[in-house]
């Protein structure tokens, strides 16, 4: 991490090389070994599903992102496609429309609107009306 902040001259996003992944199960029996115990013996593991929010993977960057190398092994820099940003207008009226909801204590809506911003351009307010139409029930998380 100190060494990608020395790198930087203003405005880079560098990403760490995290390596291969790791199943969260193989963390958990190694991090209960690493403490002197037996997992399933001195500590039960118990599954509980996913929750609400919860992701089975982590994207470190999208179509319209490419990776330089930098002087460092593990650490790559992020460069967004030429034209690649979204424009002024559509973020106002997206944060207009954010705001809206957010006040209106539309969770939905909100987490709709949230995960819109980071992909293209998208027509904001048919994200919202796509969200007015889930079940309520997803407006309540815990």
């Amino acid at each position: 991490m100190l060494q990608a902040g020395a790198m930087g001259e203003g405005g880079e996003i560098y990403v760490l090389r995290m390596g291969q992944p790791i199943r969260i199960l193989d963390l958990a029996r190694e991090m209960i070994r690493l403490s002197g115990l037996e997992p399933d013996v001195d500590i039960k593991i118990e599954f509980t599903g996913i929750r609400p929010g919860e992701r089975l993977f982590e994207e470190l960057h999208t179509e319209g992102e490419t990776v330089e190398p930098t002087p460092h092994k593990d650490i790559v820099k992020l460069r967004v496609r030429a034209g690649g940003g979204v424009g002024v207008g559509w973020l106002e009226h997206g944060l207009r429309l954010l705001a809206g909801v957010a006040a209106s204590a539309q969770p939905v809506k909100v987490r709709a609107l949230l995960l819109a911003v980071g992909r293209e351009e998208p027509a904001l307010d048919e994200v919202v009306a796509r969200a007015e139409a889930a079940p309520s029930s997803a407006d309540h998380y815990e």
